[in-house]
């Protein structure tokens, strides 16, 4: 659903890299990741979506458990999301799947992992 509200220009990604590849989200097993642009327009279809969801599957998405971070976006507009989805807004960087997720630094990310690693591999 959220590919499709993608493709008829409902949820606007955002751009990653210099090609022009547009990042709307990651699904995991259990979580899901949304990447959208701080557009009203986008963050109000992702609700409508997860609304469909609900009504579609009877599979209800617990907003209380839920965040948005904002990365570029000014502290009130990240608010007014949050308000909106009724869901916490909380700041970076945060953990995920026991990884550093902040939009400061994409090296220090994967510090600790290198770390991990190497250590594995020294003994």
């Amino acid at each position: 659903m959220l590919q499709r509200g993608c493709d008829l220009g409902l949820i606007k990604g955002i751009n990653i890299g210099y090609d022009g590849f547009t990042l709307s989200h990651f699904q995991f097993v259990v979580a899901t990741l949304i990447f959208i642009s701080s557009s009203l327009f986008s963050m109000q279809n992702i609700k409508r979506i997860l609304l469909c969801f609900k009504l579609m599957w009877g599979l209800k998405v617990n907003f209380s458990k839920s965040s948005i971070f904002g990365v570029g976006i000014k502290d009130h507009m990240c608010d007014y999301t949050a308000q909106i989805l009724r869901c916490k807004q909380e700041p970076l960087p945060f953990k995920y799947l026991g990884l550093l997720i902040d939009a400061s630094s994409r090296t220090l990310m994967w510090n600790p992992i290198i770390h991990n690693i190497s250590a594995r591999l020294a003994s």
